[in-house]
């Protein structure tokens, strides 16, 4: 599981800082300006949601190991 959120991690990293170099190459507002911009923040809510789930896992493993250790 832990390959998983890492490959997506990156392909959505990849992506995010492809679609904000595409925002400097398109023409303002047109129709590929807010698909680049739409993808762009999908992309942020990903890499956000992949991060924060990582803590939270990594969190539960802490509290499981200090369980054990007590």
């Amino acid at each position: 599981m832990d390959k998983i959120l890492s490959v997506t991690l990156k392909l959505a990293l990849f992506l995010f800082i492809t679609n904000v170099i595409m925002l400097f190459i398109v023409e303002p507002f047109s129709a590929e300006f807010v698909i680049t911009v739409i993808s762009a923040a999908l992309m942020l809510i990903l890499v956000a949601a992949v991060v924060i789930g990582r803590r939270i896992k990594e969190r539960k493993e802490q509290s499981k190991e200090i369980k054990k250790d007590e």
